[in-house]
């Protein structure tokens, strides 16, 4: 029987279902509804862009009445628009927007076991809305993750959680903020005109946040420059995070990661310099001084330059990174060492970029716990979206044909590492011996060199199914 497995299993079991499943398992009995409850009542969504509709606003009384399963089983809430503006949303309600707000914020209160809220912040959005999510937000007793997008807003008013273990920051427009509304109907409020960009409208909620969050450990800000400010705070305070990704590099955030050792996962995601300071000395006090202090604690580390330069992989980093004997999953980006615009169809690597590859692939076998490993030509994504306009796109091109001569040719007479290794165009790879034909590599094999005083050869083979673990990240604009 399913109701005589360990709860925990009955809950694994729950949460591999489809959701339309768990809704037709719970009618079954009532010890099935009993197990279940905990599994279809664990996430819930409030639409902003529907609180003028009559059948939104009524679910929310009832939520915030507590009557629902919602108040006592909700783990995850997701706060945003829906953006689904051909639906027909019924009969709008008759109650005022104050009267709105109240049931708003009562129901976000009534899921007092909420650990994990995502909150998207649109232009649109009336200030009575912002302000009932962060002040309810606030009385949530067990709030650990917050995951906030700003899209264009006046202001962030981020509520102050001192349970706070988690905390996202998402600014995806860094041209001008400001609130203009829109929607179908009144609920949206009057259009607002835009207004120029106030940097400390996004970095004092912010730093205030982190500076009221002593449980912090993993803090995520992507944005534009002026955000910087936020790294000066980091000295200040007593937070010591484990995970960090950032796309804004100063010597202020290396200076406070080169403060302290325990740092697990790391990702710069097409870093980009901020106005006096210079992107290679800060790549070169990176690799000297800093990555050194987390060699022993180091399990994720991403470095996904948008730019040649130094933080792309050089030969004379092999070493430290050699040194990160937890590393378990490690994502590069390349330049050449060369750059030369080519404008014949025949695709030749350089032998020096290929050397270049080739030097981390043989750093490989010093990594015991890797497991995955990206190799990419720097301005990954940004020549997905169109935003290179020079030359640098075709340097990018012949960066990433190293990478594939590198790994496709490589060979060792060891079987040196078994991370999978992925390309970006090129599928993944993990190292298996080839099969010798009177010491020449068979011929179902793409290599044909002559092979003597070994029994085995080990090549990268590719993968039928890809298949990369790391394919949602790959977007590299988050």
């Amino acid at each position: 029987m399913f109701t005589n497995l360990p709860l925990e299993l009955q809950h694994k079991v729950g949460n591999s279902l489809a959701r339309a499943d768990v809704k037709q398992a719970r009618l079954v009995c009532k010890d099935f509804r009993n197990v279940l409850d905990d599994v279809f009542f664990s996430f819930f969504a409030i639409a902003l862009d529907r609180l003028e509709a009559e059948s939104h606003v009524a679910a929310l009384q009832a939520i915030a009445g507590g009557s629902t399963g919602w108040s006592r089983h909700a783990k995850t809430l997701d706060i945003g628009p829906l953006n689904s503006a051909k639906e027909d949303l019924g009969p709008e309600t008759d109650l005022s927007d104050a009267e709105v707000k109240i049931f708003l914020a009562a129901a976000i209160k009534s899921m007092g076991n909420v650990r994990n809220v995502k909150w998207k912040l649109a232009k649109y959005d009336p200030d009575w809305v912002t302000e009932a999510v962060s002040e309810s937000l606030r009385l949530l007793p067990f709030l650990e993750v917050l995951d906030v997008t700003i899209n264009a807003i006046l202001r962030l008013p981020l509520p102050q959680i001192s349970g706070l273990k988690v905390l996202h920051i998402v600014n995806p427009f860094p041209g001008q903020i400001g609130a203009m509304g829109r929607g179908r109907r009144r609920r949206i409020g009057k259009p607002q005109p835009l207004t120029s960009l106030d940097p400390s409208l996004i970095v004092q909620p912010v730093a205030q946040m982190i500076s009221t969050s002593p449980a912090l450990t993993e803090f995520h800000l992507t944005g534009p420059g002026y955000c910087s400010d936020i790294w000066s705070l980091l000295r200040t305070v007593p937070i010591r995070l484990t995970e960090l990704k950032a796309n804004i590099l100063t010597s202020d955030l290396l200076a406070y990661l080169g403060s302290y050792s325990g740092l697990e996962a790391l990702a710069f995601k097409h870093v980009f310099p901020v106005e006096g300071e210079n992107l290679d000395h800060l790549a070169a006090v990176f690799f000297d001084t800093v990555l050194p202090c987390h060699s022993g604690s180091l399990k994720s580390l991403s470095i996904l330059s948008g730019r040649a330069g130094r933080w792309c992989f050089r030969p004379q980093v092999a070493d430290i990174i050699s040194q990160l004997k937890k590393l378990e999953t490690l994502e590069l980006t390349f330049d050449p060492v060369n750059p030369t615009i080519r404008f014949d169809l025949e695709e030749t690597a350089d032998a020096e970029d290929v050397d270049t590859v080739v030097a981390l692939l043989n750093t490989l076998p010093a990594l015991p716990s890797l497991r995955s490993v990206g190799l990419y030509p720097f301005e990954y994504g940004h020549r997905r979206t169109g935003c290179v306009v020079d030359n640098s796109v075709l340097y990018s091109v012949q960066a990433e044909i190293a990478i594939a001569a590198a790994v496709q040719n490589f060979r060792s007479t060891d079987l040196g590492s078994s991370a999978v290794v992925h390309l970006e165009d090129e599928g993944s790879y993990v190292l298996r011996p080839v099969e010798l034909e009177e010491g020449r590599l068979s011929e179902k094999q793409t290599f044909a060199d002559i092979v003597s005083g070994t029994d085995k050869l080990f090549a990268y083979q590719k993968l039928l199914s890809p298949g990369t673990p790391h394919s949602a990240s790959r977007t590299r604009s988050t």
